[in-house]
């Protein structure tokens, strides 16, 4: 996986996806508490690049966060419904 170096020992996954077609990624935590986080999000991927989906936990909410691997922030938006 391109970049794996840089997680350490995070949990990670890779997948291969159609290229200038939506893709809506659900991305789900179950921390070691009671509380469960889970969160949905579309972007547009382009061909011949790879990027990372991030679940952020900020100020109490779940975030999905996308960026190609050289850093670049990539829009995500919130699905219209998951089929």
């Amino acid at each position: 996986m391109p970049g794996a170096e840089k997680l350490g020992q995070m949990p990670t996954g890779e997948l291969y996806v159609a290229a200038e077609r939506p893709y809506t990624l659900v991305l789900l935590a179950a921390p070691e508490s009671r509380l469960q986080c889970s969160v949905a999000a579309t972007f547009v991927p382009k061909a011949d690049v790879d990027y990372e989906a991030r679940l952020v936990l900020e100020k109490g909410a779940c975030v999905a966060s996308v960026s190609t691997m050289s850093g670049d922030t990539v829009q995500v938006t919130k699905p219209q419904s998951c089929q």
